[in-house]
């Protein structure tokens, strides 16, 4: 470096960050179809509503027609709150994910992992039966992760957290 000339960036060795790899386009990818499974829950939770009155109706014969909507129209309150907050966290993991943000890989896993455990102890027969949207979300999550950990995607995130 000579006199009067503007000193190298520190990241100028690293070169120009890395472009999107295809796992993590893929992955990125993967992460939309959750967030519309996800959107997609809560369009049958809307038209299960009828079947949910009648579960509730049945498991519990002393309640009034009044008392049953109230439990159903609650339940079906909080399906729709959390199907949006995953529709919600879905789209969030995408975006950062697709940035190539180290943090948002770690926080994915985790989200993933979670999913993971919470479907095989379903299956494994806790009571909450899993219906062919919480399979596709099971295998949905095995795959993500698989793309997010390629080393592809392992040097995307290195080359995109040094800027």
């Amino acid at each position: 470096m000579g006199v009067g000339q503007p000193a190298a960036h520190p990241l100028a060795a690293y070169g120009p960050p890395m472009e999107r790899p295809p796992s993590i386009r893929t992955a990125v990818t993967l992460m939309y179809v959750g967030a519309g499974l996800a959107a997609l829950q809560i369009v049958v939770v809307l038209l299960s509503i009828g079947s949910i009155r009648d579960q509730i109706r049945d498991d519990n014969p002393d309640l009034t027609a009044s008392e049953v909507d109230t439990r159903a129209n609650v339940g079906l309150a909080f399906a729709v709150v959390f199907a949006l907050i995953g529709v919600g966290l879905w789209l969030w993991m995408a975006h950062e994910n697709g940035a190539g943000k180290s943090w948002a890989r770690t926080v994915a896993t985790v989200f993933g992992v979670l999913g993971i455990l919470a479907t095989l102890l379903r299956l494994a027969g806790s009571g909450m039966g899993v219906n062919l949207l919480g399979l596709v979300n099971l295998v949905l999550a095995i795959v993500i992760l698989v793309f997010l950990y390629r080393p592809d995607a392992s040097a995307y995130y290195r080359s995109r957290s040094a800027y």
